[in-house]
């Protein structure tokens, strides 16, 4: 988990970069709701997992798998949250058949990627993302929306701004995909 100094700002960093991708495949509504909402608990798991287990210097599958379990099976006690546990369960699944889930993989890995490292500029975070992520074809798509989404300053600005990003989400999925009034 790339959590940094505060959990939710990771979930929000990650869903900026899972609606920055889903916009650019032209996802339709209905799954860019399912992504946005699963960005936000994508990591519910973790709060089952000791807290040393999770920082990055011991960041492995088995643990992360583990919290992708456990954040499915506590998403999928609530009846409207079918679709998010199942995206939520595959969330650290690299070959999964959900596109959904694969991409908040790739956000997720995006911002370990980013926090990790003091990039300046999008030409450092693509091509450190670029060079994770060449070669699998799983998530070629996703790369090549990645690539043509994030290169202005503008992406790393609102990346490295989670106060822009707590603003600009909310609007983003109101203004871009849902208008929460018409759920009914």
């Amino acid at each position: 988990m790339a959590f940094g100094k505060n959990p939710s700002h990771h979930a929000l960093r990650v869903g900026f970069i899972s609606i920055i991708i889903a916009n650019t495949l032209n996802l339709t509504k209905t799954e860019k709701m399912d992504l946005y909402l699963s960005c936000l608990v994508h990591d519910v798991g973790a709060v089952g997992i000791e807290g040393h287990l999770l920082l990055e210097e011991n960041r492995n599958m088995i643990n992360l798998q583990e919290h992708a379990q456990l954040g499915y099976e506590i998403l999928s006690q609530i009846p409207f949250c079918e679709n998010i546990a199942l995206i939520v369960k595959d969330h650290h699944n690299a070959s999964s058949s959900s596109l959904l889930s694969r991409i908040i993989y790739f956000a997720d890995e995006v911002d370990v990627i980013a926090r990790k490292q003091e990039l300046c500029n999008p030409k450092d975070l693509q091509a450190k993302v670029f060079a994770k992520f060449k070669g699998k074809s799983q998530f070629k798509p996703i790369l090549d929306a990645f690539l043509a989404s994030t290169q202005t300053d503008a992406f790393l600005i609102m990346l490295n701004n989670i106060d822009e990003i707590k603003h600009f989400l909310p609007s983003y999925v109101e203004d871009r995909f849902i208008v929460l009034d018409n759920l009914n």
